[in-house]
C-alpha cells in the first residue's frame, strides 16, 4: 500500500515537473515574440517619424536619411548615461588617436557644469596656455555655436583640428564682467603623466608627486620618481590625483600595484550575466613609506581606482576639500563605470563607446553607485580658497613658513637681489600673505601626526599605517 501511495506521488511530481516546463517553454516563446513585437513596433514608428520630416520638414536641405538615421542612434544611446556614445568614423579615429598619448587640439581637459563646457585643466606648455585659458573658464561658444548642453565629445571634436589653424572661444571667466573672445592657435599635444615641476621634496622626509594623466607609461613614471624621492631620504608621500580625469584601466591598476602588497585584490568589474573580472597586484610595492592620497571633485575614472584601493586595504589617508560643491560633500567625480568600443559593421570606421560594467573597490563598493569615493579627511578651506588653488596655479605649493624648522630643505646658493635683500630684512623671508596649497598642507599635517604615531607604535612593540 505504501509502495502505491509512493509511486502515485512519484507520478504526480513528474507530471506537474513536466506541465511546469511546458508551461515555462511557453512563456519563454511568448515573450521572445512580444519582445520581436515590441522592437518591430518600434522600427515601425522611427519610419514613420522619419517619413513625416523627410516631406513635410520646412527646411529640407536637413532631412537627408542619413543625418537623420545619426541623429537618432546618437539620442538612443546618449539617453542611457552620458558616458555611452556612438562615434562616427571620424569620431572614432580621433578617440583613438587621443588614447595613443598624442594628439592635435588645444590642450586643456573639459568637464560639464550644468550644462556649460568648463577646462578642469590647461596642460603646461600648450597652445591653451600661451592664449590665456584658465581652468575653471566656461567656454560658452565655439566659432559662435553654443555650448550649452552639448555632449563632451562633440566639443572635444570642435576644439581639435590640426596643428596651426585657429579656433575662436567665447569664454565667461569667474570674476570677469564681461565674455572674453579667446582665439587658440593649435598644435601638438604631448600629455605627460607628471610634470617635471610636480615632482619634489616638500622638505627632507615628505615627497610630493602630482600624477596628471594615466598615459601608457604613467606608472613607470611615478615609479621612477617614488624611488628617486626615496633616495633622498623621503618615507612619505602625497600622490595628488586632484584634476586627473584617469585613463586606461591597466595604467590604474600597475598604479595601485607600486603601493600594495602581493596578490590583493585592486579592482573588479562586473557586467551582465554575472561576468566578474577580478585584477590583482602582482608586485610587491615599492616602500613602507607613509601615503596620503590628495582627490577632488575632478578625480575620475582610473584615479578613482587608485583612490578606492588604497582605502579599502588602509594603505593610506584619502584628503578631499572641504570647499568643493556641496552636493559632492568632497566625493570625487563618481565614474566608476566601464566603456566598451565595439566596432559597427555596418559602417566602416564607426564604433558605439557603450557602458558594459561597473567598477568594484576591494571592498565591494560601486564607485558609480555611491557618486565617487568619499575622502578619510577634508581639508578646513572655504569654496573662495578651494577655487583659488587651481586658478591660480598652487598646486604642491607650500611656504617655509609651513615647514618645521630641523624639517627644512637647505636653501640653494644663488646670487641675491636688491628685492630679496630688503625682502630678509623686513620679514626674514616670510611673506605672510603669501598664498599657498592649504589642500596640501592638510595632507601634510597628517603625513607629520602619522609619523609620530607610527614612531610610539614603534616603540612600544607594534607597528601604526597611515590609514589604519
Amino acid at each position: 500500500m505504501k509502495s502505491n501511495r509512493r509511486m502515485v506521488w512519484l507520478m504526480t511530481v513528474f507530471a506537474a515537473m513536466i506541465l511546469g516546463s511546458l508551461v515555462l517553454g511557453v512563456h519563454t516563446v511568448v515573450s521572445a515574440q512580444d519582445l520581436l513585437d515590441r522592437k518591430l513596433k518600434g522600427t515601425k514608428l522611427l519610419q514613420d517619424v522619419m517619413h513625416e520630416i523627410e516631406i513635410n520638414y520646412v527646411d529640407e536641405d536637413r532631412v537627408s536619411p542619413e543625418e537623420l538615421f545619426t541623429a537618432a542612434i546618437k539620442g538612443m544611446v546618449s539617453s542611457l548615461d552620458k558616458h555611452s556614445v556612438y562615434l562616427e568614423p571620424d569620431e572614432a579615429k580621433e578617440f583613438n588617436d587621443q588614447t595613443q598619448g598624442e594628439f592635435q587640439g588645444l590642450g586643456i581637459e573639459i568637464g560639464s557644469v550644468r550644462g556649460w563646457l568648463t577646462v578642469t585643466q590647461v596642460l603646461p606648455g600648450t597652445p591653451a596656455e600661451a592664449a590665456g585659458l584658465k581652468t575653471e573658464d566656461r567656454i560658452i561658444e565655439v566659432e559662435g555655436e553654443s555650448t550649452l548642453n552639448m555632449s563632451l565629445f562633440e566639443a572635444t571634436k570642435r576644439l581639435k583640428g590640426p596643428s596651426g589653424t585657429v579656433v575662436n572661444l567665447k569664454v565667461a571667466r569667474r570674476g570677469q564682467h564681461e565674455f572674453l573672445t579667446i582665439p587658440v592657435k593649435r598644435g601638438f599635444i604631448h600629455p605627460d603623466a607628471i610634470n617635471k615641476d610636480t615632482a619634489k621634496m616638500l622638505d627632507t622626509r615628505t615627497g610630493y608627486v602630482r600624477l596628471e594623466d594615466f598615459t601608457m607609461d604613467a606608472a613607470e613614471e611615478l615609479a621612477g620618481k617614488i624611488t628617486e624621492l626615496q633616495n633622498r631620504g623621503m618615507d612619505g608621500l602625497v600622490l595628488d590625483l586632484r584634476g586627473n580625469f584617469g585613463g586606461l584601466l591597466d595604467v590604474a591598476v600597475k598604479v595601485c600595484d607600486l603601493f600594495i602588497e602581493k596578490d590583493k585584490l585592486i579592482v573588479s568589474y562586473r557586467a551582465r550575466q554575472g561576468m566578474v573580472k577580478n585584477y590583482t597586484s602582482e608586485n610587491d610595492p615599492l616602500g613602507d613609506f607613509l601615503l596620503a592620497v590628495l582627490v577632488d571633485e575632478y578625480t575620475a575614472s582610473a584615479s578613482e581606482i587608485v583612490a578606492g584601493c588604497v582605502q579599502d586595504w588602509k594603505r593610506g589617508i584619502i584628503v578631499g576639500s572641504g570647499g568643493g560643491p556641496s552636493d559632492k560633500e568632497g566625493r570625487t567625480y563618481g565614474k566608476g563605470s566601464v566603456q566598451t568600443l565595439i566596432p559597427l559593421e555596418s559602417l566602416e570606421g564607426a564604433q558605439l563607446k557603450l557602458t558594459t560594467a561597473k567598477y568594484y573597490t576591494p571592498l565591494e563598493r560601486s564607485i558609480h553607485d555611491m557618486k565617487g569615493v568619499l575622502p578619510d579627511v577634508l581639508a578646513p578651506v572655504t569654496p573662495a580658497q578651494h577655487v583659488a588653488i587651481r586658478l591660480d596655479g598652487l598646486y604642491g605649493k607650500l611656504p617655509g613658513r609651513m615647514i618645521a624648522t630641523d624639517l627644512r630643505l637647505p636653501e640653494p646658493e644663488e646670487d641675491v637681489t636688491v628685492q630679496e635683500i630688503f625682502t630678509e630684512a623686513d620679514g626674514n623671508g616670510d611673506d605672510q600673505d603669501e598664498l599657498y596649497d592649504l589642500e596640501l598642507y592638510c595632507a601634510y599635517q597628517h603625513l607629520n601626526s602619522a609619523r609620530v604615531t607610527r614612531r610610539g607604535m614603534l616603540e612600544g612593540g607594534g607597528l601604526a599605517r597611515l590609514g589604519n
